[in-house]
């Protein structure tokens, strides 16, 4: 009798396991080990040049502010978080990047998917890298609309990053690829996190960008988001 590492469940004679749909492998101990399938990028669904058109729309909080510049959308953020949900694509499976600059700053920059309207609020899985502390993270979050209170969010999982992976005023493309359970993390189409949450289903992708806790006013250059199917 084996365990499943995620859920705990006993998988007698099983592949995977049918409560969180994770893949096991059996190691030579006799142990069980998650399987994690690689995600690869497939068709195009969408590309948005943010040098030559707006947010989808906007979300904007606690005093943030966009104006735009010959390379992008540059978002000035003073607190809290700043969303742009692209609501006429829904899916459960793909891939979402945001091309962007942290010109300044301790800010975090990169996408949701699988946002979904709970009344008035959101939940979503959220993946994005803050060069300044050269961190990447990974959120399930739940997320109240207009207000920065009653939010709570759960690390899925997170990965410090090398000196030369990121850096403050350098421009990086911040990727999230989802197929069922499995979410992989990339950064300049480097895969940094790849993990197993069986938690949210479909949803539409959206840009995120936060300002660090308790950090200066930060200034955040969106260039272009981009959709992906993934390949089959």
């Amino acid at each position: 009798m084996i365990a499943c590492p995620y859920c705990k469940l006993d998988l007698p004679g099983r592949s995977f396991c049918p409560n969180c749909t994770l893949a096991v492998d059996v190691d030579a101990r006799g142990q069980a080990t998650r399987y994690l399938p690689t995600i690869d990028a497939g068709a195009p669904l969408d590309a948005l040049d943010f040098s030559r058109e707006p947010f989808p729309s906007l979300d904007a909080r606690a005093g943030d502010r966009e104006s735009p510049t010959s390379d992008g959308i540059r978002v000035a953020l003073t607190g809290g978080t700043y969303f742009s949900p692209l609501t006429s694509s829904r899916f459960r499976d793909g891939c979402a990047a945001l091309h962007a600059t942290v010109e300044s700053g301790a800010a975090y920059a990169g996408v949701a998917l699988r946002c979904e309207a709970v009344d008035e609020a959101l939940t979503t899985y959220l993946f994005w890298v803050c060069p300044e502390k050269r961190v990447a993270k990974l959120l399930r979050a739940f997320l109240t609309q207009g207000s920065r209170h009653g939010t709570a969010a759960e690390v899925v999982a997170e990965c410090e990053l090398s000196r030369d992976a990121v850096a403050v005023g350098r421009r990086m493309r911040v990727e999230l690829r989802a197929r069922g359970a499995t979410l992989q993390g990339l950064v300049d189409g480097r895969t940094v996190i790849h993990t197993h949450d069986p938690h949210l289903g479909d949803g539409y992708p959206m840009v995120a960008l936060q300002l660090a806790g308790g950090a200066s006013p930060s200034a955040v250059v969106c260039h272009a988001l981009t959709l992906h199917e993934v390949a089959p």
